[in-house]
């Protein structure tokens, strides 16, 4: 039983950094990057599992050691994380789902300013419409020319 545990440990085990990089399909100057972060082994032994078990609590960000604000410490990491959160911006700004602060404020003041001028003529538009109706009437009257207002705004009829 012994030598059948010895058996299994060794097969995952290898002797040099390439074995690792070549077992994870990576180049082995990304292995001599990861020792420097701590990845486990020493030279002579590298454990394939526990090479692999580190990566995924690295991918996690588990292991990691991180300030109050959840940033990496360690100038490296801090880099990429700093990295990914601006390449991610700039992949949901090209999809749509981001806007640049100016624009947003130059639409919401381009929309506000339409809408001041419609609410001002109101009293002009519906006042001779409105003239001589019922209170229900004019509810009815009301009602349906702010419909055209929002679809006028929105460009859909609203529900």
């Amino acid at each position: 039983m012994k030598n059948a545990k010895k058996k299994l440990e060794c097969e995952h085990v290898v002797r040099y950094l390439r074995e690792v990089a070549e077992f994870l399909g990576l180049q082995p100057t990304t292995m001599k990057g990861w020792r420097r972060a701590g990845m486990p082994g020493w030279a002579g032994r590298y454990d394939l599992l526990e090479v692999a078990l580190w990566r995924i609590k690295r991918i996690k960000g588990e292991g990691v050691a991180t300030d109050a604000q959840g940033v990496p410490t360690d100038p490296r990491a801090r880099k990429s994380h700093y990295d990914a959160l601006r390449s991610k911006l700039r992949y949901e700004t090209e999809i749509g789902q981001r806007v640049d602060r100016a624009v947003y404020e130059q639409g919401l003041l381009d929309r506000s300013l339409w809408f001041c001028a419609v609410l001002r003529s109101l009293p002009g538009q519906l006042s001779p419409v409105l003239a001589g109706k019922t209170v229900t009437e004019c509810r009815t009257v009301i009602r349906s020319h702010c419909r055209k207002i929002q679809q006028q705004a929105y460009g859909v009829r609203p529900e």
